[in-house]
């Protein structure tokens, strides 16, 4: 089974399951942190705290580190980002969401011997993710994710009441 498929399987079922289970997620005043690990460019790992402005609205940072080395180079993207966030089931066990963010963005590619070159390119860019939050206590979800540059993402949140 592809991991397409799985995927699927696994969001279909936190959808039947959890359609109308309440008091567990998002809301406002309350504060989430997480960490992701997935992949982009290459290997992924990012962290990230979100502020419940209201109870669908967030706002938050994104720090985010991807790296790909393939024969002769190492690619890597560094971002940290400012990030707003809407979310389509608030105060509920299973969390769909869609995030904006801007930031600064370094990119670099280092070659390693025998090519010896390297490029360093830093900027403003933004991302645009959608995400699913699964909360399996009052405090703590697991979380799936896709989007631009960060391309697939899976990790967990927790939440500070």
């Amino acid at each position: 089974m592809n991991m397409k498929k799985v995927i699927l399987i696994v969001f279909v079922l936190i959808i039947l399951g959890n359609i109308k289970t309440k008091a567990q997620g998002f809301d406002q005043g309350v504060i989430t942190a997480g960490a992701t690990v997935g992949q982009s460019y290459g290997t992924l790992v990012r962290v990230n705290g979100e502020y419940g402005v209201t109870s669908n609205i967030g706002l938050g940072i994104d720090l985010g580190y991807t790296t790909h080395e393939p024969r002769f180079t190492i690619y890597t993207l560094k971002g940290f980002l400012l990030t707003g966030s809407y979310h389509l089931s608030p105060q509920s066990k299973f969390d769909p969401y869609g995030k904006l963010g801007l930031g600064y963005f370094v990119w670099s590619n280092d070659s390693l011997p025998p090519l010896e070159t390297a490029t360093h390119k830093t900027g403003f860019g933004f991302n645009a993710e959608v995400g699913v939050r699964y909360f399996f206590t009052d405090n703590f979800a697991l979380h799936l994710s896709a989007g631009y540059p960060y391309y697939f993402g899976f990790g967990f949140s927790y939440k500070f009441n």
